[in-house]
Order: structure tokens, then C-alpha cells, then sequence
């Protein structure tokens, strides 16, 4: 037989469920849980104790490093002994000055304070009323950029 002749097949029933029979709800209870977890095997203690010794070591090994690291630097820089540290440290040698000169602090201040022209066009009262009285009476208005103080 043809697929979609529909003839049954041989080893299934030939049931088609009535669908104007009611739906009906069933309740499955959730499996609960184990509340214990199963314990890890036997092998994987000594792998564990080792990793941690391994960490712990690491973590007491860096501070060491570190000053280690420091030291090398500042043989290699000729500061040796404890008092040149400390004038090392809080002196510097040659220092940058990251303060620009005051001219040039006073043209930036000037450019600032510059009023600049704005997007907004707005009516120019004064223009308006002169170009209105010298055109005898018609309406002429007169429009200016809007100048503004840069924020």
C-alpha cells in the first residue's frame, strides 16, 4: 500500500481520536530532587589537595615576585639603599610641567569668550522698524543670526 491511502499499518491500531470529545487536563507530580549528591570518587582527592597547595603557593609567591621585580629595577635605575627609595619615590629627577604657558592660556580664554553665530534666525527689531519707515509705512522685516556665547 501507497503512504496517505489511509489503510492502516499492520502493527498499529486504527484509533483517530474523536475531537468532539472534551480535552482533559492531567497532573504530573515533579520528580523531587536527590538531596544528597553523589561523592566524588576516590581518585580525585590527592588531584584536588594538589591543585589547592598548587594555588596556595602561587598566591604566596606573587608578593615575592613583585618585590623582587622592584628591586631589580631599582638596581638598574642606581638607587640602592632605603633612603634613596624614599628620595626616589617622591622626587622626580625631571620633572614635565603639564601647565601651558599664560599667553596661551589667555588667547584660548579670548576665543572662548567670542560670541558666535547661532542656528536660530530672529527678528532684528531696530532694522525692522527702519527698513518699515523708510519703505513709507509697508512691513519690511529684517532678520539676524542669533549670536551666542559658546557654553
Amino acid at each position: 500500500m501507497t503512504k496517505g491511502s489511509g489503510a492502516p499499518h499492520p502493527g498499529r491500531a486504527a484509533s483517530v481520536p474523536d475531537e468532539s470529545a472534551p480535552i482533559r487536563a492531567f497532573y504530573v507530580p515533579p520528580l523531587p530532587l536527590p538531596l544528597q549528591s553523589p561523592l566524588p570518587p576516590a581518585w580525585s582527592w590527592p588531584l584536588r589537595a594538589s591543585l589547592i597547595g598548587l594555588g596556595a603557593l602561587a598566591l604566596a609567591a606573587l608578593p615575592l615576585a613583585a618585590r623582587a621585580r622592584q628591586r631589580r629595577r631599582m638596581a638598574l635605575q642606581g638607587v640602592l639603599a632605603g633612603d634613596d627609595v624614599e628620595h626616589h619615590l617622591l622626587n622626580d629627577v625631571a620633572p614635565v610641567d603639564v601647565a601651558p604657558h599664560p599667553m596661551l592660556t589667555r588667547a584660548v580664554a579670548r576665543a572662548l569668550r567670542q560670541r558666535v553665530a547661532g542656528e536660530a534666525r530672529v527678528m532684528d527689531v531696530g532694522a525692522t522698524l527702519r527698513a518699515t519707515a523708510a519703505a513709507r509705512g509697508a512691513f519690511s522685516p529684517r532678520w539676524r543670526e542669533l549670536r551666542r556665547t559658546p557654553e
